[in-house]
């Protein structure tokens, strides 16, 4: 970690860790919604 990460303020961390998850979830879901309708 360099000073840059500790001078942020911990919401913007947990806003970019919460947006990064979110993002991840629906990549996730999407996929999953591809491989069900490329399997009918």
């Amino acid at each position: 970690m360099t000073s840059d990460d500790r001078a942020r303020p911990r919401r913007l961390g947990c806003a970019v860790v919460a947006a990064f998850c979110a993002l991840t979830l629906l990549a996730l879901a999407v996929a999953v919604l591809l491989v069900v309708l490329a399997a009918r």
